[in-house]
């Protein structure tokens, strides 16, 4: 969505948000079609509709805005302490993140944080990961944000196991939607930390949250998503040919 949406940008302007929903499965093996909609243009804002097409079926569709810089006051969270640095931080592997070989993460080299004190959030564990690209991007300056966003998806639906690990069996976990807003200029060719966490899950939908922070502690993004999670076991699950 973000590629397909920068081509009717001013250089000038930079990627502000993007909002997805996902209607319904698809295939790696089926090219995706992208159909934008101008919505907006203005001297500081363009924003613009997608639609997600494969195989003739809308598959998501979600906004892409852009914002150009102005001046004004600044102010923003400071980043979380007590994690490990990732230099001392182990490669992230089982629940938490696709393994390393998976082709979603071969570009990234993700790193799970540790802390000497306990990491909650309204009662919630966190989990921290450190993330980086494996070899330098180079290319339009907003490609960064748009690896960002890539990665953010990793860890956002499996966040929600956490403190649920002594249930049995495999869990079943679906994007509903996911939303992600760039606050300030990042280059995910350093480490970027990644915070998440799950504050709510309910009847079968979880919601997590997530902020990105560069080494400095600066705040650079923020992301949300809806989920479903069930067991297999579940009736209309798609492991026993129900649908999401």
């Amino acid at each position: 969505m973000i590629h397909t949406s920068v081509r009717d940008v001013r250089a000038t302007f930079r990627l502000q948000s993007v909002h997805a929903h996902f209607h319904a499965p698809a295939t790696v093996d089926d090219p995706v079609r992208y159909e934008p909609t101008t919505l907006q243009r203005s001297r500081r804002f363009s924003s613009f509709g997608m639609a997600a097409m494969q195989n003739e079926r809308l598959v998501a569709s979600g906004t892409v805005s852009f914002h150009a810089d102005e001046d004004s006051h600044q102010h923003a969270a400071v980043g979380p302490a007590g994690w490990s640095r990732p230099e001392a931080s182990a490669p992230a592997h089982g629940a938490i993140c696709p393994e390393p070989n998976a082709p979603i993460r071969r570009p990234f080299d993700v790193r799970r944080a540790v802390s000497s004190i306990p990491q909650q959030q309204g009662g919630r564990p966190l989990l921290g990961l450190w993330v980086r690209t494996v070899h330098p991007l180079i290319g339009w300056h907003e490609i960064h944000k748009a690896a960002l966003a890539w990665v953010s998806d990793f860890s956002l639906t499996r966040v929600v196991d956490l403190g649920h690990e002594h249930e049995s069996g495999i869990w079943f976990a679906a994007t509903l939607n996911h939303a992600m807003w760039f606050h300030r200029p990042v280059d995910v060719n350093e480490w970027i930390f990644y915070e998440l966490h799950s504050p709510s899950y309910r009847a079968g939908i979880a919601h997590s949250s997530g902020r990105f922070f560069t080494q400095s502690n600066e705040l650079v993004a923020s992301v949300s998503q809806d989920c479903v999670v069930r067991k297999p076991t579940n009736r209309g699950s798609p492991e026993h040919g129900g649908r999401v």
